[in-house]
């Protein structure tokens, strides 16, 4: 089975109560300027009221006026297992612990759970190590992950997560 994702609906989805339809104002979505490889969410653009970059305090993406309660941290597999074999991983765990405070934080991890649990051509870290730390964070630490087989599929779940926060 292959996988060929549909193309992304022009509006994402639109909010009802009691079978009326709510008005929403449209989020403006925040990218991190420390964001080094960031998803592109031009195709997505309709579904916000513009794309910023600003500086967060905590993680890569967020809803401007939600900052502190929304929160999206994106790893490149390179730098998940870095972040979770090497002597600053004090770091991103101190983060995660605060991203667990919010209401709303996921993980993306940009490659799919298959190359998690891969030998890495880059590190020789024990992907069983790196895996059980991934599943510490969603078990321990209740933070949602999600695994992107593609980057553009990234951009497409973090929108996704973005625009139902806020609706939401």
């Amino acid at each position: 089975m292959s996988s060929s994702p549909v193309p992304s609906p022009h509006i994402p989805v639109l909010a009802e109560r009691g079978g009326t339809q709510l008005k929403t104002p449209l989020p403006v979505l925040l990218v991190d300027t420390r964001e080094q490889d960031p998803f592109d969410f031009r195709p997505y653009a309709k579904w916000f009221g513009g794309i910023k970059r600003t500086k967060l305090e905590l993680g890569d993406y967020s809803v401007e006026g939600m900052e502190h309660c929304c929160v999206v941290e994106r790893k490149s597999l390179s730098d998940l297992v870095k972040s979770f074999t090497e002597q600053d991983r004090h770091v991103l765990r101190q983060r995660l612990r605060l991203m667990a405070e919010y209401p709303d934080s996921l993980l993306v991890v940009d490659a799919p759970m298959s190359q998690v649990k891969s030998r890495y051509e880059f590190s020789g870290a024990n992907p069983n190590q790196i895996t059980q730390s991934v599943f510490a964070v969603m078990v321990g630490l209740r933070i949602q992950t999600f695994f992107a087989e593609t980057h553009e599929l990234g951009s497409e779940m973090v929108a996704w997560y973005l625009y139902n926060a806020h609706l939401y």
